[in-house]
């Protein structure tokens, strides 16, 4: 069993496999991609509307450990100053219950040069100290904020 297991994960990174599955408690299992990736990707895609101009079908992010993601845009709405957008969440083979929900992001233009990144409809806040943003803030992990 050990030896296959090896030669299993041997052949998966010949064949590239290992990029989009990874080895776990036996089985081989599709990769996905977080609900963080999922809003920084959206407000990538938003911020690219509303500076060019253009609608944006795809959008490239690289994540913190380097994987490189192309994913499509959906629901691209927008307005006077503003661009809302979203990415379907795709949980992998390890599923979650955000698995195909679409994550929005909304940007817009603002007065002085401030960014502001707060999370909208579904997002929670922080209740408690002791985590790297105060008790208030959207619970935005650090690293897609």
């Amino acid at each position: 069993m050990f030896l296959y297991t090896l030669a299993v994960i041997s052949n998966c990174m010949k064949s590239g496999i290992s990029e989009t599955h990874v080895f776990m408690n036996g089985h081989m299992m599709r990769k996905g991609y977080t609900t963080g990736s999922c809003a920084a990707a959206a407000a990538k895609a938003a911020v690219q509307i509303l500076l060019s101009g253009n609608i944006v079908e795809t959008v490239n992010l690289i994540t913190p450990k380097g994987t490189e993601l192309h994913l499509e845009v959906e629901d691209v709405k927008h307005g006077k100053g503003w661009v809302s957008c979203a990415i379907r969440k795709d949980a992998g083979d390890d599923c979650d219950i955000t698995d195909g929900a679409l994550v929005y992001s909304k940007v817009a233009f603002s007065e002085g040069v401030a960014v502001i990144v707060d999370g909208g409809k579904g997002v929670g806040r922080i209740t408690k100290k002791g985590l790297n943003q105060p008790p208030g803030a959207a619970a935005i992990n650090s690293i897609p904020r």
